[in-house]
């Protein structure tokens, strides 16, 4: 949500600038402590100075092991939240041409704040990317001893990773984990055996194979289909690709729901190897968000029009 908004200001103000004038500093003194009277703080870009209630990264001298590692555990933070600003032009998509918004023609900067809180009350009825989680969970920075083993690269996060199979109906059908954040998608395919299982019982009536889609870091298999991604692609392998990118879009709707449901899983401070258990709280929300997709249906099974089966039946 976008708790504040300051604006708008002529385009060559400084940040410092429009944080002196916007005077959110002096609010922050006032109003942001906890129950206990201790600070809270908000996170800014390195244009902001340095303040109890304003971090900011690391950026003057020789900077430590762990203050680089602060650094870019924040970075990702920051870049989760300006996705944000994102939405509000994807949704409002007139903020983005610019030929019709012309000072004195059109109140621009009223337009933008509008959206803005229009763009608030959405994610009140829908939830956005900032408050979504996918299949990999972060959790809390580890001890020395299993940093590396569950350091993800390309999050650039430490956390652990699950494998789903979901179904038309919403359901998730198969889920493999956890397993170390630093596993790639296709080590963890082979070690869950998944493609034994559909091997030996995903076949129709008629005796036809039948497949699952995944994304590109899996192999083609009989069972198993991906994305095309090698040589040249011809129009159809365009058009499938874009047809199935939607698909597993909305398949991934589930895991989002996962995390509106069961908030606590979504504050990695609390999600600590060795002190509570990271996986089995995941998974036991899962089993849970299927029982309510048999009762409720979900955002899914509605988008396929296939009906969830009834909750009897599930934990039969």
């Amino acid at each position: 949500m976008i708790a504040s908004m300051y604006g708008p200001v002529e385009g060559r103000k400084h940040d410092a600038g429009m944080l002196a004038e916007s005077h959110l500093l002096d609010d922050l003194r006032q109003y942001a402590f906890n129950l206990a009277r201790q600070p809270l703080c908000i996170y800014g870009d390195p244009a902001y100075p340095i303040r109890v209630h304003l971090q900011c990264p690391f950026r003057n001298g020789v900077l430590t092991p762990q203050m680089e590692a602060y650094n870019t555990a924040m970075s990702s933070v920051r870049t989760s939240v300006e996705w944000l600003f994102r939405d509000i032009i994807n949704y409002f998509k007139f903020l983005d041409f610019k030929k019709n918004l012309k000072l004195g023609l059109s109140s621009v900067g009223k337009m933008y704040i509008v959206s803005a809180i229009l763009r608030n009350g959405l994610t009140c009825l829908y939830g956005n990317t900032t408050s979504d989680v996918f299949q990999f969970r972060a959790i809390y920075r580890p001890g020395t001893v299993n940093q590396r083993l569950l350091y993800n690269g390309h999050k650039r996060v430490h956390g652990i990773k699950f494998q789903s199979v979901v179904t038309p109906e919403g359901m998730i059908a198969s889920m493999y984990g956890p397993v170390e954040g630093r596993k790639h998608d296709a080590g963890m395919l082979a070690e869950s055996h998944l493609l034994d299982d559909l091997r030996q019982y995903a076949f129709n009536l008629a005796r036809q194979p039948l497949c699952i889609y995944g994304d590109p870091a899996y192999p083609i298999r009989v069972h198993l289909q991906c994305p095309f991604r090698n040589g040249v692609l011809t129009p159809q392998m365009e058009a499938y690709n874009t047809a199935m990118s939607s698909v597993r879009t909305s398949v991934e709707w589930l895991f989002r729901d996962i995390i509106n449901y069961f908030k606590f899983l979504d504050f990695k401070k609390n999600l600590k190897l060795g002190l509570s258990s990271v996986g089995k709280m995941y998974i036991v929300s899962a089993i849970l968000r299927n029982g309510l997709t048999c009762l409720y249906g979900n955002t899914t099974s509605d988008v396929f029009q296939c009906n969830p089966p009834d909750l009897e039946i599930y934990l039969a």
